[in-house]
């Protein structure tokens, strides 16, 4: 006979993946939000690099002659 309050009890394995399932979630947003300050600062110094590029190349144009 099956005994049916022996399958509605919760396994181990279950009750782990619903704990690490509930710590990632809770961790989302400080992983999230750490990642976007770390990445608008990545692309703060890229930018800085493409627009000294950009004018440089624009005055070696104009002028002729490098300023480097």
């Amino acid at each position: 006979m099956i005994d049916k309050q022996a399958m509605m009890r919760p396994t181990p394995g279950l009750a782990i993946t619903f704990g690490w399932m509930l710590i990632l979630l809770m961790a989302l947003p400080a992983i999230w939000f750490g990642a976007s300050r770390i990445w608008a600062k990545v692309a703060a110094e890229e930018w800085s690099l493409v627009r000294a590029t950009v004018l440089s190349s624009k005055a070696y144009h104009r002028t002729g002659k490098s300023n480097d």
